[in-house]
């Protein structure tokens, strides 16, 4: 496998993994709605609003249990299979990559429980307790809100389709189950890819890397610098990671004294997993120096 083939199957495979997870949120999100608002059909009123009851508020209680149950339909679970299949298949790219261009034969043992470990946290992510956690508590609030303010039915399930379904048109915006679910996913199947990587390139002590990745219209100005660089020397990163790209400065975020939109905590010795920050679709790739363009080389001898 070339630098090229591998550089373009990875790209392909990591867009395409998120790409075909979110072509299913909109089904998976209709599922959730319909059967969340047959959970809450049962909901005391009087005269179109909301009783602020007793018995409406053990009501939340009494189908929290049903409430993990509807969210995670069958449409959503088996997205999220699909996707964290891909995982393996991101994993032997990278080690037919250095296989072939290094000779290098991949530590079996570490790979195989990292790779483990990714995919046990992004399907606890996205179906176990970080989900539970995350848009189960966000339904119950909901229920909450409308229950103790003694708004109307209607109020409700509009709060609870703002939450569990996007919207599409010339006001098109996702709902907060979508949004969470694609940021998930983009950065899990990204920061896997590069942490992978990262483990296999160690042991190499290579000097040399590559950006790589399409920029889109939302690509922050960090990544479309360093994509137009393309090729990065070791010797670069501690002034690429405090945001200075051959002499330009990035904008930089006083809270985080870091680009914006980069992860909180980004240094030199986890940039090459982090990379751009969140929803980052770039990659860093450990390449040979013969791979360089000699001019590029020759200002680092």
């Amino acid at each position: 496998m070339t630098l090229e083939q591998y550089q373009k199957e990875l790209l392909k495979v990591l867009e395409k993994a998120s790409n075909d997870f979110e072509k299913e949120l909109p089904g998976a999100e209709r599922e959730m709605l319909r059967r969340v608002e047959l959970l809450v059909k049962d909901i005391e009123l009087r005269d179109g609003k909301i009783v602020n009851s007793v018995s409406n508020l053990r009501l939340i209680g009494k189908i929290r249990q049903e409430l993990e149950k509807a969210v995670l339909s069958p449409r959503y679970l088996s997205a999220v299979q699909e996707f964290v299949d891909v995982f393996d298949t991101v994993a032997e790219l990278h080690r037919e990559y250095f296989r072939t261009n290094f000779n290098k034969q991949p530590p079996k043992e570490l790979l195989e429980t990292l790779q483990k470990q990714a995919k046990d946290a992004v399907v606890d992510r996205l179906i176990g307790r970080g989900f539970d956690a995350a848009v189960v508590l966000e339904l119950e609030d909901v229920l909450r809100k409308n229950i103790t303010s003694g708004g109307s039915y209607e109020q409700l399930t509009s709060n609870l389709r703002a939450l569990l379904v996007s919207s599409a048109g010339a006001n098109a915006s996702l709902s907060w189950v979508s949004s969470y679910a694609k940021t998930l996913v983009i950065d899990s199947i990204n920061q896997f890819s590069a942490e992978y990587h990262e483990s296999i390139q160690k042991s190499l002590d290579l000097d040399w890397f590559m950006y790589v990745g399409s920029n889109l219209t939302t690509t922050r100005e960090f990544c479309e610098l360093l994509t137009k660089k393309k090729y990065i020397h070791r010797s670069e990163l501690p002034g690429i990671v405090g945001g200075v790209i051959d002499g330009v400065k990035v904008r930089i975020n006083p809270k985080t004294k870091l680009w914006y939109g980069a992860i909180e905590g980004t240094n030199v010795a986890n940039f090459r997993v982090n990379r751009g920050g969140y929803r980052c679709g770039h990659q860093l790739i450990a390449v040979s120096e013969k791979v360089v363009p000699k001019e590029i080389r020759d200002r680092y001898k």
